[in-house]
C-alpha cells in the first residue's frame, strides 16, 4: 500500500476510535493498539448491542459495516476464530463491528459514522433485554 494512502487511512481510522471512545460509552477496540494494526481496518466492540443489529440500523443512515472479522466472513453462524484467539468470549464477538477505510473514504464518512452510532447505539441499548 502506498505510504500517502496508509498515512490517510491510519488519519480516518483514528479519527473514527477518538470519535466513538469521546463521544458513546461502552466503545473498546478488538486488536492490537489502533496504531499498531492495520490502517485500512477497525474492530470494535459495542458494549451491549448485538452487531447484527447494529450493523442493519446504520444501514438507514447510510453506514455500512461488517459483523466479526474478515477471516470469519465467508462462514455464515461460525463465530470468529481470529476474536476468539485474542480472547473475546462468544457475547463479546456478537457485539463485534468490523469498520473498513479505502481510497475513497474522507472524514465526512468517518463523522457519518459517529454521527449514525451517537443516535443509533443508545436507542438500541433501550431495548436491550435485561
Amino acid at each position: 500500500m502506498h505510504e500517502e494512502l496508509k498515512s490517510k487511512m491510519m488519519s480516518l481510522k483514528l479519527r473514527l476510535i477518538s470519535g466513538l471512545q469521546n463521544n458513546i460509552n461502552g466503545i473498546f477496540i478488538n486488536g492490537p493498539q489502533p496504531e499498531d494494526g492495520a490502517a485500512h481496518i477497525v474492530n470494535i466492540r459495542v458494549d451491549g448491542v448485538r452487531s447484527e443489529v447494529l450493523l442493519h440500523a446504520l444501514e438507514d443512515y447510510g453506514v455500512y459495516v461488517s459483523s466479526g472479522s474478515a477471516c470469519a466472513s465467508n462462514k455464515p453462524g461460525e463465530k470468529s476464530p481470529a476474536l476468539h484467539a485474542i480472547g473475546l468470549t462468544s457475547q463479546q464477538i456478537d457485539q463485534s463491528l468490523r469498520i473498513s477505510f479505502g481510497r475513497y473514504s474522507n472524514e465526512e464518512d468517518v463523522d457519518a459514522c459517529i454521527n449514525a452510532m451517537k443516535t443509533v447505539i443508545p436507542m438500541l441499548r433501550r431495548f436491550i433485554r435485561k
